[in-house]
């Protein structure tokens, strides 16, 4: 590759990053605009438990910076397919038909199974959390007097986004492991032979990244180990389909 070449290359990256980062800043500015929209959506499984409880916040920028925050966060998640599509822009011309054919999948069912896992989160698993949390609430101890949850909103939303983020994360499992086979790293008789250590593992994940309590444990691991099974199935299709490359190396 000589100079000319590569400064083509660059200038070409450059370009596809202000775009992307010019989309992200018009979503994140979109975002902003509907924060009370956004941040009502966020507090909702909460909400929905203990419909009486009321967000505080103890610092006079604390709303502000948090507004920012998940306008930005907001702006990049929605960018996401858009990001995606210009790195495959960008690798295009250096790709050969079989591998457009993987990476085009691939591109697809990141974002959707980060979806799904976030969806998951927010709807079967926060419920389930917030309803074992609360019930360590004290309605009366002494003098009819109580020990309630008062929720900062700050704090919420930072234990929210770690768990949508973890979840999206966890159900990249059958794309980070086809990756793996299509590298020829691993094969889906390995997967097999390692079910019952990789169902374990899947169990000791699922006890860290959930709330402490047993069926938020079982939600999230059941669904993993279903995509492991489903890894194999679509591994299999793709120790088939995967282009050979025994023979470049010989040549090289």
């Amino acid at each position: 590759m000589n100079n000319q070449t590569l400064h083509f290359h660059l200038s070409e990256l450059k370009f596809r990053i202000i775009k992307c980062l010019v989309v992200v800043a018009i979503f994140a500015i979109i975002a902003f605009y509907n924060f009370d929209t956004i941040i009502t959506i966020l507090i909702r499984p909460l909400i929905e438990i203990a419909p009486k409880k009321n967000f505080i916040f103890t610092g006079i920028t604390d709303m502000f910076f948090l507004s920012v925050n998940i306008s930005m966060i907001t702006g990049f998640a929605i960018s996401i397919p858009y990001i995606l599509w210009q790195v495959y822009a960008f690798l295009k011309p250096g790709l050969h038909e079989k591998e457009k054919m993987f990476i085009i999948p691939f591109l697809i069912a990141s974002p959707t199974l980060f979806l799904l896992g976030a969806f998951f989160a927010f709807y079967i698993i926060l419920p389930l959390a917030w309803n074992f949390l609360l019930s360590f609430e004290l309605s009366s101890i002494y003098n009819n007097n109580s020990i309630s949850f008062q929720p900062r909103i700050n704090e919420y939303i930072s234990a929210i986004s770690s768990i949508l983020i973890a979840f999206g994360t966890a159900f990249q499992l059958p794309l980070i492991l086809n990756i793996l086979i299509l590298l020829g790293i691993i094969n889906t008789k390995l997967l097999i032979e390692k079910r019952r250590i990789a169902i374990l593992l899947i169990f000791c994940i699922a006890a860290i990244v959930t709330p402490p309590d047993a069926m938020s444990q079982i939600a999230l691991a059941i669904p993993l180990i279903l995509l492991y099974e489903l890894s194999i199935i679509t591994g299999k299709k793709i120790e088939i389909l995967k282009p050979d490359t025994s023979g470049d190396l010989q040549d090289a």
